[in-house]
């Protein structure tokens, strides 16, 4: 995808294998009603001048040939060409937007004053269909979207492979990152002939209203199922659609999802295949079924909905070959045993890098690089040549400190990785055994670091306070060892019992945590809800606030200072000490 440059200091997105041809021509952005669209201007005769519109030229459409070219996501300067689509008259006039006068609120929705209702209508074959009335809006809106009374199917004449084409709207909880799974599942329904837009929760209400989709799919963490839950019940109340959840509360915990329509468990894209199959009665011959032995067979993700991000989330591999007893992943591998630890071929993870071209690349795996011949493949590869520089993307990864080796950290600086997250979680052997982190020894983590840090690659390293049977005094000696290990960035999390996990289910048999697994939330910065004392909660939600900051001054707190009270008092006391250092020469 390239940005070909208008007036107004506007910019249209087109494919790469159209950017040459389409960018010889010089565009300008025009606006008709509320949206841009990019336009350039031909001479056909004398003083005889005829608009090309940049949508229609990239679709190969010439003037007058009466085609419509419709944006499917209503951007009209998103010309790429999976955003296009060549659509009948009644198509384009169902999906626009409403008009400036609309008293509604909703398309198609109008006011009768003689029978003073809001009448429903639809326009199909050249006429207007009633589709009902109502005195509020919002219920007629609703017989219009349902076809309630005529039984009127949604863009009922658009065909693709023996069905419909539909509208899947998938939600997640923020879009502050890229969100792999729901874009993995976009780029297959994409692939079918569907349209497919992800949103975030705090904006899925309006945009599905004014998307009207015909399914609409949830991506839910353990933590997150009531704020959904409320989203589903009020937009079933105005929309017809069929509700899908998915992700790994579903997956774990089917039983609480009575309210939705359908559960995918598991990786879901093959589940989405067969789904829509049924749901429109696509052609088999249309959905290829993934191996998920071979997982280069699965299709890159779908980046639209997150334009211009400049970080870009990528993986590797799925699965994890370890087992943390806070984690999740050996549990899953033992629901869906096809679903193990599966790695892509290093062309396919390059292929897909140079397609995007990012400025930043974070590669999401569990454990980045797990064999050493694919290590050694990445570094060699990761490399490409654009007008004679050699040049490869910096990226971040994640890595368990056994893991890392001479040969890595030089693999890694060769490559251009730029920053490693590793865990050290406790440095406290009695935690470390519990939660399965006891056959890495401290030395080792510092070794790790120390590896890294000679390869010019950043270190983030990650620790978890109020274990199951931890102290202030555990965590203080944590936050020592950060101290003394020096990562770029130390990093600090407040433990919760996720159920699910050995260690969850440990917490809930042995009375450590005695709450209900519906009021856990998805924040791990919170204090503990395990069963420790008052003063120890405080102490360690405090720490958890100042512990990044302890490490990067070298500072060590009081337990005195480890109170909301005086935690004020102690960030200024060490700030000084920093201060006093930096004027002082280090002699004070």
């Amino acid at each position: 995808m390239k940005k070909i440059p208008l007036s107004q200091g506007k910019f249209a997105l087109v494919n790469d294998e159209d950017y040459e041809r389409i960018n010889k021509h010089k565009w300008y952005a025009y606006k008709s009603g509320n949206t841009y669209y990019a336009r350039r201007n031909i001479w056909t005769g004398k003083k005889k001048q005829t608009v090309i519109q940049m949508h229609r030229d990239v679709m190969g459409c010439v003037p007058r040939d009466n085609k419509i070219v419709d944006h499917k996501d209503f951007n009209g300067l998103n010309n790429t060409k999976e955003n296009l689509q060549i659509v009948s008259v009644s198509i384009n006039v169902h999906r626009r937007h409403k008009q400036k006068n609309n008293t509604s609120g909703y398309v198609g929705i109008y006011w009768r004053p003689k029978k003073k209702l809001w009448a429903a209508s639809v326009r199909m074959n050249g006429r207007n269909v009633s589709c009902g009335s109502s005195k509020d809006p919002i219920i007629a809106a609703k017989k219009k979207r349902c076809g309630y009374f005529k039984n009127i199917p949604r863009k009922c004449d658009i065909e693709l492979s023996g069905g419909f084409q539909m509208r899947i709207l998938l939600i997640v909880k923020s879009m502050m990152m890229e969100t792999l799974g729901p874009m993995y599942l976009s780029s297959v329904i994409k692939k079918n002939g569907h349209e497919a837009k992800i949103v975030d929760l705090s904006s899925a209400y309006d945009y599905a209203i004014k998307w009207e989709p015909e399914i609409i799919g949830y991506s839910i963490l353990t933590g997150d199922r009531e704020k959904f839950k409320n989203l589903n019940d009020r937009l079933k109340k105005v929309l017809k659609f069929k509700s899908v959840v998915g992700n790994c509360d579903p997956s774990f915990f089917p039983e609480g999802y009575d309210w939705a329509d359908e559960i995918c468990k598991g990786e879901g894209e093959n589940w989405i295949n067969d789904f829509l199959i049924k749901e429109r009665g696509m052609v088999e011959t249309a959905n290829q079924m993934i191996d998920r032995s071979h997982i280069n067979s699965i299709p890159w993700p779908d980046r639209t909905s997150f334009p211009n991000m400049k970080v870009r989330d990528f993986i590797t591999s799925r699965g994890c070959p370890y087992k943390c007893s806070y984690c999740y992943n050996h549990r899953w591998a033992e629901l869906f045993p096809d679903q193990k630890l599966r790695v892509r071929s290093v062309d396919d993870v390059v292929a897909e890098i140079k397609h995007v071209n990012p400025q930043y690349a974070y590669f999401q795996d569990s454990c980045f690089g797990v064999r050493m011949d694919w290590m050694r493949e990445f570094a060699e590869k990761y490399e490409w040549e654009f007008e004679g520089i050699k040049y490869s993307v910096p990226y971040q990864c994640n890595f368990r400190p056994e893991m890392i080796n001479p040969e890595r950290g030089e693999l890694l600086r060769k490559s251009g990785c730029v920053a490693v997250r590793m865990a050290l979680e406790s440095a406290t052997n009695r935690l470390r055994s519990l939660i399965g982190r006891n056959t890495v020894t401290l030395r080792k983590v510092r070794e790790a670091v120390d590896i890294l840090k000679e390869n010019r690659v950043q270190v983030m390293l990650q620790n978890i306070l109020s274990l199951p049977g931890s102290t202030i005094e555990d965590d203080l000696f944590t936050l020592e060892t950060n101290i003394k290990y020096k990562p770029d960035y130390a990093w600090a999390s407040i433990y919760v019992p996720y159920p699910g996990t050995d260690l969850g289910d440990y917490c809930k048999k042995n009375g450590i945590y005695k709450g209900n697994y519906e009021n856990i939330t998805d924040c791990f910065f919170d204090q503990s809800i395990l069963e420790f004392s008052e003063e120890y909660k405080e102490q360690s939600y405090c720490l958890q606030k100042i512990f990044a900051l302890c490490v990067e001054v070298g500072v060590m707190p009081e337990i005195s200072d480890l109170t909301i009270k005086n935690l004020p008092n102690f960030i200024h006391k060490a700030m000084r000490k920093v201060g006093d250092k930096r004027l002082y020469l280090g002699l004070l």
